[in-house]
């Protein structure tokens, strides 16, 4: 991101939409705070050769121009870059995908390994709601004793999952930290004191969007104790996951 030190490198998706894929959501994890300062309005830049330098690309292309110089610029993609792709770059740098590679002149090779290395794309604004993976910023951890999920502040309410100051990079570990706090925050109070038990409340939510298609997909986790509650029965557990139309549900002992 164009004035300040965030960037991130791997994988890209391109979508009818705009970026995505692991590259772009590790960049937004880390930076999230800052983007949220910038209004989410800044500048992205785009190295689309795994960040090659200038000289080494320009040097790249002036190699390939002698091995396979009768060949169309269309069909000597650079650094295994997609087809379509190459093609959108062509055509974005203003060069003829039926030139020859030798015919290329000087200043159209300048604006070629410019767009590979230096690619600039505007971003504003925020997608729409609930197109989010996950949440930044939520209850201190500070405020909360990771060996129960109990709140310092408020003894006997207890918190699980993105409520809390807590988000990872993709992978799972989101689900993960909500399944595993979520755990000890059901599991703590039934081996504790019964007037704990009775003024239990537990608080789990996770959701997330399917990277490659789009669909929502989020899971909510309701941990309800014993009505009356009793420390030496078990707590219930309510999973209900909604995902392309369908909902499922699952309960049991906690």
């Amino acid at each position: 991101i164009i004035g300040t030190d965030l960037e991130s490198t791997g994988p890209l998706l391109i979508t009818h939409w705009g970026m995505s894929g692991p590259a772009i959501l590790r960049l937004s994890a880390w930076g999230a705070r800052i983007i949220h300062d910038l209004g989410y309005r800044f500048t992205l830049q785009v190295n689309w050769v795994g960040g090659e330098h200038e000289e080494k690309l320009r040097a790249l292309l002036l190699t390939e121009a002698e091995r396979q110089g009768r060949k169309q610029v269309q069909n000597v993609p650079v650094a295994g870059l997609p087809r379509r792709l190459w093609l959108f770059l062509l055509d974005k740098a203003g060069i003829d995908p039926a030139t020859c590679l030798g015919d290329m002149n000087k200043k159209e090779r300048n604006r070629l390994v410019d767009l590979l290395t230096n690619d600039r794309f505007t971003v504003d604004g925020r997608t729409t709601f609930k197109e989010e993976f996950v949440t930044a910023g939520g209850i201190p951890l500070d405020e909360v004793d990771p060996a129960t999920m109990q709140s310092r502040k408020a003894p006997g309410l207890y918190f699980a999952g993105e409520v809390l100051d807590v988000d990872g990079i993709t992978g799972g570990f989101n689900f993960q930290a909500a399944w595993t706090t979520g755990f000890v925050a059901g599991h703590w109070p039934r081996s504790g004191s019964r007037n704990e038990a009775q003024h239990r409340t537990a608080i789990s939510v996770t959701h997330a969007r399917h990277v490659d298609t789009g669909r929502q997909f989020h899971g909510q986790a309701r941990v309800h104790s014993a009505d009356p509650p009793l420390s030496d029965r078990p707590a219930r557990c309510i999973v209900k996951v909604e995902c392309c139309g369908m909902s499922l549900r699952q309960s049991g002992d906690l």
